[in-house]
């Protein structure tokens, strides 16, 4: 009992110290999603006790959660309509306390006999936000923004994607591919003007796949190779941008901005208008180490390691110059019953400097699964 209690509570620290995803589906008609970030959690709870269409699956959401975050604010006192000048390094950051909740429903179109699940499904959701800045130091509170003393924002988000990728639970190795495509609409008569100002639109696009290369013996350690690449294009357009819209990447489910997903560069960096993103991987999985003492003998850990690609292009708002950027590295992941992982990366930018001037950053944490 006390190895059990203590290994949760490692487990427990290392997951508030790193972002991390994880997807529980309940038994019988409750679908639950959680994803845990850096101080802070996202849950979509959903009810699939009847359907729309024969044999389809009909899920109603309901989505809340809350976080803080660290974030940053590349731009000058005077702000948008002038030539961009990077601010003082050390001058760029400030606190942000966000909270989000949201009502939708998912329906799927075609079925994948493979899985039992649906190939084919559309969605749309009703999305809130309402985020809190702190440190008025920060440029970014000197600005013209109408969204520096804070943000509501209300939103509608339209989903259509394909899902048929598959892994294998006992060697880990996936194959297949997912994309989606949503369109987020929150005008200013959702109640947008109401703090922080927003009238935009935002389209996203993802396209990911998987390439088995190899699984190896049932004598070695370890499991399997396989290739993994996701790219990405988000463009906002409108006349009241917050300063929310431009940071992250996608709607439902938002990264951490270009800078976030090149890994090696500051996370909300290279905040814009128009954000393409290309992440390649290469992963060699270990096969299960056994954890006795919990879940009755069946749970377990898999060690990963990593190495990957991956480049971006932006195209600011106010009037800077269009770039790309680039960066490669190795690193390696651990998860708990291919649930719960944490990463590490010693990454090296390219194409473009870090501001602080480093050529090999650590990344902890997790921003993309692969």
């Amino acid at each position: 009992m006390t190895r059990k209690i203590l290994f949760l509570l490692i487990l427990l620290t290392v997951l508030l110290a790193s972002p991390v995803y994880a997807t529980l589906y309940g038994k019988g008609d409750i679908a639950i999603m959680t994803n845990l970030t850096t101080w802070g959690v996202n849950n979509a709870i959903g009810y699939k006790g009847f359907s729309i269409l024969e044999d389809r699956d009909t899920i109603l959401w309901a989505i809340f959660g809350a976080r803080g975050t660290k974030l940053s604010y590349f731009r000058d006192e005077n702000d948008d309509e002038l030539d961009i000048h990077i601010s003082d390094y050390d001058e760029i950051s400030f606190w942000s306390a966000n909270v989000n909740w949201g009502v939708g429903f998912s329906q799927g179109l075609i079925d994948d006999p493979r899985k039992h699940t649906d190939l084919l499904y559309f969605s749309i959701f009703y999305k809130g936000v309402r985020e809190w800045y702190y440190e008025d130091r920060d440029v970014f509170f000197k600005s013209d923004r109408a969204d520096n003393g804070g943000l509501l924002q209300n939103s509608v988000v339209f989903e259509l994607a394909v899902d048929s990728v598959l892994t294998d639970r006992e060697s880990g190795m996936k194959r297949g591919f997912f994309t989606n495509a949503t369109f987020e609409y929150a005008p200013n008569e959702f109640f947008n003007s109401y703090l922080g100002d927003a009238d935009f639109r935002k389209y996203y696009a993802q396209f990911k796949f998987f390439v088995p290369l190899h699984e190896f013996a049932p004598e070695s350690h370890l499991s399997c190779l396989y290739f993994g690449n996701s790219s990405m294009v988000d463009y906002v357009t409108g006349s009241e941008i917050p300063i929310y819209a431009r940071h992250h990447i996608g709607s439902l489910t938002v990264y951490g901005g270009l800078g976030g997903l090149i890994r090696g560069y500051e996370t909300y960096r290279f905040d814009s208008g128009l954000k393409l993103a290309n992440r390649s991987e290469f992963r060699l999985l270990m096969k299960k180490i056994p954890i006795s003492s919990l879940f009755k003998g069946k749970a377990y850990l898999r060690f990963s390691g990593i190495t990957f690609f991956d480049m971006g292009y932006y195209a600011c708002l106010d009037g800077a110059d269009n770039g790309f950027i680039c960066s490669c590295g190795v690193g390696g992941l651990v998860s708990f019953m291919d649930i719960l992982s944490i990463s590490g990366y010693l990454a090296c930018p390219m194409a473009q400097e870090r501001l602080d001037r480093k050529r090999v950053v650590p990344v902890l944490g997790f921003s993309f699964k692969f």
